[in-house]
C-alpha cells in the first residue's frame, strides 16, 4: 500500500473513533427510591415467603441474673464487651428488673463453655437457659 493510502485510512479510522467517544451519555440517576417506600419494622408479618431463611431458632443463652437499674445493666454490658471482646449481652426489661442474657448458642456445649468462662470472671450466678436465639 502506498503511504498516502495508509495515512488516509489512519485519519479515517481516528475520526470514527472520536465520533464514537462523543456519543457516550452519562447516567444522570433517578429520583430517590426511598421517598415513596414504606419503612421496615420487623419480621412479624404473616405473609412471609417460605423461601426466606429464618434467623430465629431454638438455642441456648447464658443467664447472668437480673439488675434493678438500666445503668447497672449497661455497665455490665460494657465490662463484658471489654473483657471478652464481644458484644453479645442482651438486656430484657421484665417488670421492674433488667434481665441479662449472653450469647446466641445453638448447642449446649458452647453455652456451658461460656458459662464456665463467666464464672471464672466472677459472675457466679451464670446459668445456661433454653431460649430463642438469632442464627446468622
Amino acid at each position: 500500500m502506498k503511504p498516502r493510502t495508509l495515512t488516509f485510512l489512519l485519519i479515517l479510522f481516528s475520526i470514527s473513533l472520536a465520533a464514537q467517544e462523543q456519543d457516550v451519555k452519562f447516567y444522570q440517576g433517578s429520583p430517590s427510591l426511598t421517598a415513596d417506600s414504606e419503612p421496615w419494622y420487623s419480621y412479624s408479618s404473616n405473609n412471609i415467603s417460605t423461601n426466606i431463611v429464618k434467623f430465629y431458632t431454638d438455642g441456648f443463652r447464658v443467664s447472668l441474673g437480673a439488675t434493678n437499674s438500666q445503668e447497672e445493666a449497661l455497665l455490665i454490658k460494657r465490662e463484658l464487651e471489654f473483657k471478652l471482646g464481644i458484644d453479645l449481652l442482651y438486656i430484657y426489661k421484665d417488670k421492674d428488673k433488667y434481665l441479662l442474657r449472653l450469647g446466641d448458642f445453638i448447642d449446649n456445649g458452647s453455652a456451658r463453655l461460656m458459662m464456665f468462662q463467666l464464672q471464672q470472671l466472677g459472675y457466679n450466678k451464670a446459668r445456661v437457659i433454653e431460649d430463642k436465639v438469632f442464627v446468622f
